[in-house]
């Protein structure tokens, strides 16, 4: 989840913006599932395009050269203050932050770290147009590689960013320019050629926020209805198949406060459950963890409390995952982060400092690319009430965390994955 908690029901405000696009309708991939190596692209092998930051119309294909690899495990961050957007590494071993991107009078929202580690892609603004950006790890390669475009719309967006597997594509949802009161779009931007797809509009009073890319045909996506109110809970899981621009329902939700992950191996879907609408944001007991087959089934379950709240889950292998209990705000001696293996056994206390995982539903988004390490964030009230977050790493083997950043809530820092430098 987001640092600051997100709050997915707001969508059913944004969904009633219009805004205009390009697009175009047929798309087919067939991308093998682990991370291909990300290739120079131009019209000729040995000449490397030029990098560009200015707005394309709408679109552009990614320049992608080698980043040096290295051992050193790194954390990256982002963060905003009134005027500008940082994206910041934080080597574990030497404890040095690295700026990344500066960028002034912009935001950095949205920030995804490719799978094999070496790139961020995320949202901004260029030139006043709310823009998808990407980065390398090593601050080189700064590239625009799609802009909104001009129109009259009071209010546009770009979010839900999502990497296919093989870091070919990247999928966003943004207005539907059809009319007012549309859910939002899924599009997705072709990195090696720069043309722009919409994969699924949805019909009727149903929405859809993409979660994960896992396999490659395959995004796993909540629903939600357009008519719901802020009393409504956002309700199942769904799956799309991509070439076939087909949707399938895999999971029925009840309660309000929940979450989804995926095993690493792509076999199981964990879903975590809370009650009904937590009153003033303050997630509420009874909660339940269960695991069912990915497209779909019987659900078995691994953690149930008729006294604490589940907030967030993640899994971490094919047979453990972390999960939240208490949320943002919670101070109770038993809340915070936890580990569970998913038959139920190895339940471990990590920190009461875990108040809050990445927003992302990737494995590396919250684990180290050695599986030794935990991201995390906390929570701290301040006597000015504006509220501090932390950015914090431990160790999954257990003992004591370490603070990486610190800053004023208000700043919205996000955690957004582990590379090696």
């Amino acid at each position: 989840m987001h640092i600051v908690w997100k709050q997915r029901l707001l969508v059913l405000g944004i969904a009633l913006i219009v805004a205009g696009f390009f697009t175009i309708d047929t798309l087919s991939i067939s991308s093998p599932l682990h991370a291909s190596p990300l290739a120079l692209i131009g019209k000729a092998p040995h000449k490397k395009p030029a990098i560009q930051t200015n707005c394309p119309s709408p679109a552009r294909a990614a320049v992608r050269g080698p980043v040096k690899e290295g051992r050193r495990q790194n954390l990256l961050y982002t963060y905003n203050t009134s005027s500008d957007g940082f994206l910041l590494r934080y080597d574990i071993r030497s404890g040095k932050k690295t700026t990344i991107l500066n960028l002034n009078n912009a935001t950095i929202s949205d920030a995804r770290i490719s799978p094999d580690g070496h790139f961020v892609s995320f949202v901004t603004q260029v030139n006043g147009q709310l823009a998808i950006q990407m980065v390398g790890v090593d601050g080189q390669s700064l590239q625009t590689l799609y802009c909104v475009p001009h129109n009259t719309a009071p209010i546009n967006f770009i979010d839900d960013l999502l990497w296919s597997p093989d870091q070919q594509h990247l999928l966003f949802r943004v207005p539907n320019p059809a009319k007012e009161r549309m859910t939002p779009l899924l599009q997705i931007l072709d990195l090696a050629h720069g043309s722009l797809h919409t994969i699924f509009t949805p019909s009727g009073n149903v929405g859809y926020i993409p979660l994960a890319w896992p396999v490659a045909n395959q995004v796993y996506m909540q629903g939600y209805s357009l008519n719901a109110s802020d009393t409504v809970a956002p309700h199942d899981v769904y799956v799309l198949n991509v070439s076939r621009k087909r949707i399938k329902h895999v999971a029925s939700i009840t309660g309000y406060d929940w979450d989804m992950s995926l095993t690493p191996d792509g076999n199981q879907l964990l879903l975590g459950q809370g009650a009904a609408l937590p009153p003033q944001g303050q997630p509420q007991p009874p909660s339940l963890i269960s695991t069912q087959a990915i497209s779909g089934g019987n659900l078995q379950v691994i953690y149930a409390s008729h006294v604490y709240a589940v907030t967030q889950i993640c899994a971490i292998s094919s047979k453990t995952l972390l999960f939240v209990l208490g949320g943002r705000f919670a101070s109770g001696a038993r809340d915070g982060l936890w580990k569970i293996n998913t038959d139920g056994s190895g339940l471990t206390h990590l920190t009461r400092d875990g108040k809050l995982l990445s927003d992302q539903h990737t494995l590396r988004s919250t684990i180290s690319r050695d599986g030794r390490m935990y991201a995390v964030a906390s929570y701290n009230a301040t006597a000015d009430d504006k509220g501090q977050t932390l950015v914090l790493y431990g160790a999954l083997g257990g003992g004591r965390t370490t603070v990486v950043d610190r800053t004023d809530a208000g700043n919205n820092p996000e955690i957004v994955g582990w590379t090696t430098v």
